[in-house]
């Protein structure tokens, strides 16, 4: 399980969205992961990252300015939905906490 952290965000372009999307080990969209783009007009700007570390089931998904809380949900939906789509989280870059010194 990846986990999801706070909205302390660190990336250039807060407006992007990134999506760790959880395959069924028979899903087709394993061996070609930028057709998951083409499955639904809602996902036409949805773009293959890479791999999730050494989970081959989990990839990560980029959506360039999905500032608009209405289309996030709408592309989170629509993958939530498709055949041999297990789990969709975003994921939120976040700064980590400063130890304290003694």
């Amino acid at each position: 399980m990846l986990p999801l952290v706070s909205s302390d965000s660190l990336s250039p372009d807060s407006s992007d969205m990134e999506l760790a999307v959880t395959l069924a080990g028979t899903s087709s969209f394993l061996s070609n992961p930028s057709s998951i783009a083409h499955a639904h007009p809602a996902l036409h700007d949805l773009q293959y990252s890479r791999q999730a570390g050494e989970l081959k089931d989990v990839l990560v998904f980029m959506v360039p300015s999905a500032s608009d809380p209405a289309v996030k949900r709408e592309v989170v939906q629509v993958l939530q939905g498709l055949e041999g789509i297990i789990r969709v989280d975003e994921l939120v870059p976040r700064r980590r906490a400063k130890r304290d010194e003694f």
